[in-house]
C-alpha cells in the first residue's frame, strides 16, 4: 500500500500553476487582439460587399449605355438609353437601389432588395467628347458610388463608355 502513495509520477503543485499562468497570458492576449482583427475582417468583408455590388450595377448600366443609338439623357440619378430594346430608364429608388423600366413599363428593381443590405447606390452620367479618326465622337462617363448605413465609407468608380453605333465614321 505504501508504494502506491510513494510514486513519484505526475507534476508539482508549482509546476501546474507555471503551466497555467502561461495559458492565462496567452489566452489573455489572444482576447485581447480579437476585437482588432474582427473589425479588420468586418471592414474587409463590407468593402468586398461593396465592391460586388458596385461591378453588378455597373455590368447592367453599361451594356445598355454601350448599345445606346441614340444620345443618352441624362440627370442625377436618372438615366434613359435609347437602343435596339427601345428606351430604357434607369433610376434610383428612395431606398438606394437602382430599377429598370424598358419603354412606359414599370420600374423593376435590377437586384434583389436583400443584396443591397446596408448599401445604397447613386450615379451620375456625363456626356463627353472624345478624339477619334473622324474628329469628336460621343462618351459617356459613367459614376456609380455606394454608400453605407454603417459606417462612412463610400465607394465609387467611373467608366468611360463610347456607344458604337454614335462613333461610327
Amino acid at each position: 500500500m505504501k508504494k502506491l502513495f510513494q510514486s513519484k509520477k505526475g507534476y508539482t503543485l508549482i509546476e501546474l500553476i507555471v503551466a497555467m499562468t502561461v495559458c492565462l497570458l496567452l489566452m489573455t492576449s489572444v482576447a485581447l487582439l480579437l476585437p482588432s482583427i474582427l473589425r479588420v475582417y468586418n471592414r474587409a468583408n463590407a468593402i468586398a460587399e461593396r465592391s460586388a455590388l458596385l461591378n453588378n450595377v455597373a455590368n447592367h448600366m453599361l451594356s445598355d449605355l454601350a448599345d445606346a443609338t441614340l444620345p443618352v439623357e441624362t440627370i442625377p440619378n436618372q438615366i434613359t438609353v435609347f437602343n435596339g430594346q427601345g428606351v430604357i430608364t434607369y433610376t434610383i429608388d428612395g431606398e438606394g437601389a437602382l430599377n429598370k423600366a424598358i419603354g412606359s413599363g414599370e420600374a423593376i428593381p435590377v437586384l434583389a432588395k436583400q443584396y443591397y443590405r446596408h448599401n445604397h447606390v447613386s450615379f451620375v452620367c456625363e456626356e463627353v467628347s472624345v478624339p477619334n479618326s473622324d474628329g469628336e465622337g460621343l462618351a459617356y462617363r459613367l459614376t456609380i458610388m455606394i454608400s453605407s448605413d454603417w459606417d462612412t465609407g463610400e465607394m465609387s468608380r467611373s467608366f468611360m463608355v463610347m456607344p458604337l453605333v454614335l462613333n461610327q465614321f
